[in-house]
Formats: structure tokens, C-alpha cells, sequence
């Protein structure tokens, strides 16, 4: 089976298929990624999905999204198990589908497929953070963690040591990387987690920095426009 390494994370491309996150609007300024390949197979729906998409279509239309969930969360906590086995045999016989569809793509993916999927998961999730972090103000990246940085470091080194078949190659790296980072003592540890939070301090200086210069910008622009119409 493959395995992809999201920098400076490692995730099989059967997990990282069955994370497929779903489409968000765009961002202003900012391209969303696109891969030019045939994607692989999503993940099947939960009993629950099964019995949205039944139940949904009974509210009322005007009734707001937050109160439609919450009225189809109470709906399906009030059935017996015996209604909810409609819904478990659809959601079995998504997963059979869908096990069969990634079975069958897993057979046609080679090394360039794994390396032109990594590269677009990893734009993918830097456009979803800047998507979700917009929301709140501001680009926010994820925190380095002891292990990242470590993986970062000795990623490279460890893959190529690899001889096995570009299938197993990145799995046998990150198989390795596990038991490398197990094996370190904890003062080793330590010192990663140092180094982490040393990388997370600067990013969030950075980040402050941005904020700050984009509020003098906006206070020199007002003040402009102010004698320009004094």
C-alpha cells in the first residue's frame, strides 16, 4: 500500500484519501489548488448521513441550519436500533462500494501519482487553513509539534536507506520514523520540543508582525484620505 508523506506529517494515502476534506468557497487573493488526475474514491457516508439526507427534505425549508441539525440529532437519538438498521445496511453497503473502488484504485497508483498527490494535499490544506484562519482574522499556520520537527530532520536521511519497491518505500520511512522517535530518550525529546516551540514563537511573532503592519498601513491610508479632503 502506499503511503504519503504530508511534510512534516506522515499519513498513509488510505488515510489521506478517507480524510478528503470537503469543497470550501474560495479565498480572495488566493487560487485554489487543483490536480489534474483522477481523484481517488470518497469516503461512504455514516448511518447518520443516510438518515439526513431521508429526513432533511420533512422540515420546514425555512427552518435555519443550526436548528436542522439539532432537530435531526434529537430525531436520531429518539429511534430504537431496529429503525436505524435502514440506515446501518446503507451505510454497509456504501463502505463494501466504497472498499472495492479504493482497492481497485490502489492498483493503478505508482510513485509520480503518490508525489503529485502529496504536493496537492499539502496546497490543499495550507488553502483550508487560510480559508478557516480568514474567518477568524488572520492567517494562522498549525503548530510544530517535538515529533514534526524531528520528522522533518531525519526524514530524508531515512528514505533514502529505503530498497524496497516505491509502493513500500515512503511506508517503510515512516514505519521507521515511529520507532526511531520511541527509542530516543526523553532528554532528546526535550530538545525537539525546544526547538518546536522556538519555531511556533517566531511564527506567531511573525504573524503579529503582519497584523501590525497591516493596521499602520490602514491608519496612514486613512490619514491620507483625511488631507487629501481637509
Amino acid at each position: 500500500m502506499a503511503c504519503l508523506v504530508l511534510f512534516p506529517l506522515s499519513l498513509s494515502l488510505r488515510s489521506a484519501v478517507q480524510a478528503r476534506s470537503i469543497c470550501v468557497c474560495g479565498i480572495k487573493g488566493a487560487k485554489k489548488p487543483s490536480f489534474d488526475r483522477p481523484l481517488p474514491p470518497k469516503k461512504p457516508q455514516n448511518a447518520f448521513l443516510f438518515f439526513v439526507k431521508d429526513k432533511t427534505p420533512q422540515l420546514p425549508s425555512d427552518l435555519p441550519q443550526k436548528e436542522k441539525l439539532k432537530a435531526l440529532g434529537a430525531m436520531w437519538r429518539g429511534l430504537d436500533e431496529k429503525a436505524k438498521e435502514e440506515y446501518v445496511e446503507k451505510s454497509n453497503a456504501a463502505i463494501v462500494d466504497y472498499e472495492m473502488q479504493l482497492e481497485e484504485f490502489m492498483q493503478s497508483v505508482d510513485e509520480d501519482y503518490v508525489e503529485a498527490y502529496t504536493k496537492y494535499k499539502n496546497k490543499r490544506r495550507h488553502y483550508l487553513d487560510a480559508w478557516r484562519s480568514k474567518r477568524k482574522g488572520g492567517y494562522v499556520k498549525r503548530k510544530l509539534t517535538a515529533y514534526s520537527v524531528f520528522t522533518s530532520e531525519n526524514f530524508k536521511e531515512i528514505y533514502a536507506k529505503q530498497d524496497s519497491d516505491s509502493k513500500q518505500k515512503l511506508a517503510n520511512t515512516s514505519k521507521e520514523l515511529g520507532a526511531r522517535w520511541k527509542a530516543i530518550v526523553q532528554a532528546d525529546k526535550e530538545a525537539f520540543q525546544e526547538k518546536a516551540e522556538k519555531i511556533n514563537k517566531e511564527r506567531n511573532k511573525a504573524k503579529v508582525d503582519t497584523e501590525l503592519n497591516e493596521v499602520l498601513k490602514s491608519a496612514e491610508g486613512r490619514k491620507k484620505s483625511e488631507e487629501v479632503v481637509s
